[in-house]
């Protein structure tokens, strides 16, 4: 099989993409793709700006429709929501949010899941009112992912073996056994597998 390299050439957001086999691919007849990230040239990376959050932050999402950051602060049991227009930042307070871990973003229907590590909760916040509502999953949760597709949230339950699965229309839920000691999840929206 013979098979050529195609040189990387910068995109207009600086992201470029190089063509290349893989030794295991050109071996199998695939193709791979791989991402290949830098600044476009005469454009040096700096930092643009410094937003104070809460105590502790631990993660962070963003939605990329309505231009919020979502900062999950641990020690100040709080959600940081900045503005990525103009850096301003406001914060979600509720009494479900206790230890937060890890969030997600749903940008189709503007809701953002935080997993609290105690509480065995997941606290969903309306993105366009900050409004919180809790919704009880396993044990020790640890990560979320969203599949915006279909508007269900995963989350990953350490001390369960569990996934809970949350309904993003109606905040229901259903629990799935998995391996032990579950800590990350990640969705294909496109195949629909978790």
């Amino acid at each position: 099989m013979n098979t050529k390299i195609r040189s990387s050439k910068p995109a207009v957001d600086g992201i470029c993409l190089r063509l290349r086999p893989a030794p295991w691919a050109v071996r199998v007849g695939c193709a791979i793709a791989f991402l290949t990230l830098w600044p476009l040239a005469g454009r040096a990376q700096s930092v643009t700006a410094t937003v104070a959050v809460g105590i502790s932050p631990q993660a962070a999402a963003v939605n990329p429709v309505t231009n919020k950051i979502y900062v999950a602060n641990f020690g100040s049991n709080n959600v940081t929501v900045i503005d990525g227009a103009t850096n301003a930042a406001t914060t979600v307070t509720d009494a479900s949010v206790n230890e937060p871990v890890a969030l997600a973003v749903n940008p189709v229907s503007n809701k953002i899941y935080v997993v609290n590590a105690v509480g065995l909760t997941v606290t969903v916040i309306d993105g366009t009112t900050n409004a919180a509502t809790p919704v009880t999953v396993g044990g020790n949760p640890h990560g979320v992912a969203v599949n915006p597709v279909t508007n269900k949230i995963y989350v990953a339950n350490a001390n369960s073996n569990t996934v809970t699965v949350i309904d993003g229309a109606t905040n229901a839920t259903t629990t799935v056994n998995v391996g032990t000691f579950p800590i990350a999840v990640a969705v294909n929206p496109v195949t629909n597998k978790i």
